[in-house]
């Protein structure tokens, strides 16, 4: 054995199958990647009897690898020599142990000893493919058996932050049935290894319990609490799906919205009682009932944070005022109570919260709908305080740099570091007040968006809504512009032709261009979208949202050869020209009313170009059944 070899401790994997010789055919056509890339140390792996099978599919190997296989002294054994457990069944100490019904790919005698060496074995980069999934899911049901809960060290402590992140993720990803209680994460909670902490995993919907097409709900099952069930009742099925949530278990516990708040609130009192040096992301997003006395502790112990994504009420918002280290705060709230103004208490909170965020970077509020008439202050709050800020969401920035022109009677001139700024009015115009308000702006509208960018020279995204079109020629001075998205829907006499030419030379430099809401288009007119392949010769993604026709003339093709994100309202005659000659075209969604024709979308399919799309996306009816037969 080599001395590289030599210095590192044995690794050992098993193979659990069943006893379909066609399954392990299947595993050991990708074994060479698996031993030589996925696995480069392995030293001793477990197959079951029709191990035999691995020395045919062995025989296009080359002599480099095999060499490799004699020089690590790799074997392939029916029983692992330590546990002298054969691969076909992993939990034999149960009842009734649960078979895989496909080919995976485990490692139990490692996680019996060392949960560092059963995560490297795999390493950190493994796909669906490798054993990596299950090797998670083992010790998921590790943790719910308890098996390391007497350990004098947490396992975890020696686990890389990176693969714990991972695992996290993993658990997380996991139907809310699934989660392991707050008492099985413990260990992997208090490890110290945490980056960053998502629960909003634990939301629930009101009285749900299963879908209606989960195969496995018990139909007695329907009240909004928690209910346990003997397992004795279970069908063969169910039994067999629960086996695998809570192995060795005797009953279910159906976790409800209640049970998993409680669950969600028990482990952030866990740690705020052990503070996370390492932890710098906090993502709540979803409107589930946290105690305050168990996230404002978990917030103010963290100190390291700089991350902060949650429902969090405004009064209590001085709690991250000990997160120096803070970039990110996106906060949601109700915008009901919003609807035409900022609370007076929200402005006195902020004016007292911020000043001491000075390495915030991004601020926002997480929804379109509120009125962006009565929240321009709190922007020109967070502007006027976080001189490093690159964001304010979908706060109008313009009318908040207006805001503190007027009262500070200073220019600001260049004096905002803003890379990504929403100019508009927000989603919600519906209101006759909102409306008229965005009307009487449109004489004005110009003068502040000059205002604007001579304050903000650093954009580089920018949303606008188009109010009056000589705004639009104020944008030339952005030098850094390459993502621009038009909304033009309060601009009558808009014209696609005239707007870019008010851009001028900036149009060479945009990479993103969207453009929506063109209302003196109609079904059946066209686009004339030559007029953006001239002047935008450089374009990545191009996305046109209204109801006009869109003309591919094949001389626009040259300018839109670097093109791999398109999405549009249109037909589908266009679709194969697209695929033919925009080669780099990685993502394509079409929205409209039309019929797909099932030979003629195989045939677009076909081309070159089409194996580099990794999304596709057509709204019709009628592509889901051309989807079902195999296109």
């Amino acid at each position: 054995m080599s001395q590289k070899l030599q210095e590192k401790p044995p690794s050992r994997l098993c193979f659990e199958t069943s006893d379909s010789r066609y399954q392990i055919s299947i595993f050991l056509k990708n074994a060479r990647k698996m031993v030589f890339e996925k696995a480069p140390n392995l030293e001793s792996l477990l197959l079951p009897q029709e191990g035999n099978m691995f020395h045919h599919y062995s025989k296009n190997w080359s002599q480099k690898e095999k060499y490799r296989l004699r020089q690590g002294s790799l074997t392939f054994k029916e029983r692992d020599p330590i546990t002298d457990r054969g691969g076909s069944r992993l939990n034999e100490g149960q009842e009734r142990g649960r078979c895989c019904r496909r080919c995976l790919l485990s490692a139990p005698c490692i996680f019996e000893r060392d949960l560092t060496s059963a995560f490297r074995i795999l390493g950190d980069h493994g796909d669906s493919d490798s054993g990596y999934d299950m090797c998670q899911f083992q010790t998921v049901v590790n943790m719910r058996a308890g098996l390391w809960s007497q350990c004098q060290e947490n396992p975890f402590t020696r686990v890389p932050p990176k693969i714990v992140d991972k695992f996290r993720e993993f658990i997380f990803s996991l139907n809310f049935r699934q989660l392991p209680n707050h008492e099985a994460l413990h260990l992997l909670f208090t490890s110290h290894r945490l980056k960053k902490l998502d629960l909003s995993c634990f939301y629930v919907k009101e009285g749900e319990t299963f879908s209606a097409d989960d195969p496995y709900s018990p139909p007695h099952l329907k009240e909004d609490i928690d209910i346990h069930v003997p397992m004795n009742e279970l069908t063969g099925d169910e039994y067999s799906y629960y086996c695998g949530i809570i192995p060795g278990g005797t009953d279910i516990c159906l976790r409800t919205k209640k049970h998993m708040e409680d669950e969600c609130n028990s482990l952030l009192y866990m740690l705020s009682k052990d503070p996370q040096p390492d932890l710098q992301s906090y993502v709540m997003t979803k409107t589930i009932t946290i105690s305050k006395f168990a996230l404002q502790p978990l917030i103010q112990v963290s100190t390291n944070l700089t991350e902060i994504h949650t429902y969090i009420h405004w009064v209590k918002l001085n709690v991250v005022m000990n997160c120096k280290m803070l970039r990110i705060l996106r906060l949601h709230t109700s915008p009901s109570a919003w609807f035409f103004d900022c609370p007076k208490q929200v402005l006195e909170t902020c004016e007292k919260v911020l000043p001491s965020l000075e390495n915030l970077e991004i601020f926002t509020i997480c929804n379109r709908e509120i009125d962006c008439f009565g929240m321009h202050q709190l922007a020109a709050i967070a502007l006027a305080h976080c001189p490093k800020l690159t964001s304010v969401g979908h706060f109008n920035s313009a009318m908040a740099i207006d805001f503190l022109k007027s009262k500070t009677n200073k220019s600001h001139t260049g004096c905002f570091r803003l890379k990504k700024c929403f100019w508009g009015f927000g989603a919600r115009c519906e209101s006759p007040f909102r409306l008229n308000k965005v009307l009487n702006l449109k004489s004005s509208f110009p003068e502040l968006i000059k205002t604007a960018v001579s304050c903000c020279p650093f954009v580089e995204e920018l949303i606008l809504q188009v109010v009056n079109k000589d705004c639009l020629q104020h944008l030339r001075r952005l030098k850094r512009l390459n993502s621009l998205v038009l909304e033009c829907s309060y601009c009558e006499d808009f014209e696609i032709d005239e707007c870019l030419s008010s851009l001028g030379e900036i149009t060479h430099q945009l990479k993103h261009f969207v453009i929506k809401g063109i209302n003196r288009f109609t079904i059946g007119s066209s686009l004339p979208l030559n007029v953006v392949s001239d002047n935008c010769g450089n374009l990545e993604t191009l996305g046109v949202l209204d109801n006009s026709a869109i003309i591919f003339p094949l001389k626009i093709y040259a300018s839109f050869r670097f093109l791999k994100r398109i999405f549009f309202i249109t037909s589908l005659d266009y679709l194969g020209q697209i695929l033919r000659y925009c080669d780099n075209l990685t993502y394509l969604v079409m929205i409209g009313h039309f019929t797909v024709d099932e030979s003629e979308l195989r045939k677009n399919l076909s081309h070159t170009s089409a194996l580099k799309l990794q999304t596709l996306g057509i709204n019709s009816p009628y592509f889901s059944k051309c989807h079902e037969n195999g296109v």
